[in-house]
């Protein structure tokens, strides 16, 4: 199975977003992207049970590729009607491995109790840095785990940081509005 072919269109643009309809295209989703400038420093102290630890490229990635990808199961591949479960764990497995593997990521896990809870890479794109894959394990979450995980990538770098999720993901909204970021777009996905 192939990467459908994917566009992002400003959701705003009743234009563009109906020529695309017009012409066989599928609306998938609606992205909030959101962005923070004025990076923190040193994050505060997480709960005592929350160890973050950052990962080097040796590490074993396909441990951590798995927990990516049962974290991003409400991703376009999975909401698109089209592409069986099995095609979507299989192509979402690629995408983490790809940004896995790419010498601009840096990657952090989140360790709650030892056990691996989840984990949060980020990239450089010139001139900002992006989130590439955020997952905590749905049995880690309302732990604080994604904020110690968010509060330490944000203290690493020295820029612009930013992030997507789709626009009826609550708690991730959340999550970074309640970590100073603001929604800069609004995109809407559509696959062919």
């Amino acid at each position: 199975m192939k990467l459908p072919l994917c566009v992002r269109v400003d959701a705003a643009d009743e234009r563009s977003n109906g020529a695309l309809a017009a012409d066989g295209w599928r609306e998938i989703e609606t992205l909030n992207v959101f962005e923070r400038v004025d990076l923190p420093g040193p994050p505060a102290k997480p709960a005592p049970n929350i160890v973050v630890q950052i990962v080097r490229p040796g590490h074993d990635h396909a441990a951590l590729a798995a927990e990516a990808v049962s974290g991003a199961r409400e991703s376009r591949l999975w909401r698109d009607s089209l592409i069986e479960t099995k095609d979507a764990l299989e192509l979402c497995s690629g995408l983490v491995a790809e940004c896995w593997l790419a010498p601009s990521t840096i990657r952090w896990l989140g360790l709650w109790c030892g056990q691996p809870a989840g984990f949060l890479m980020i990239r450089y794109a010139a001139p900002v840095y992006r989130i590439g894959f955020f997952a905590v394990r749905p049995e880690f979450r309302d732990q604080g785990i994604g904020r110690a995980l968010l509060a330490a990538a944000m203290a690493a770098i020295d820029g612009r940081l930013r992030a997507g999720t789709q626009h009826d993901n609550a708690a991730a909204t959340r999550l970074y509005l309640t970590s100073g970021f603001t929604i800069i777009e609004r995109w809407k996905t559509w696959h062919k």
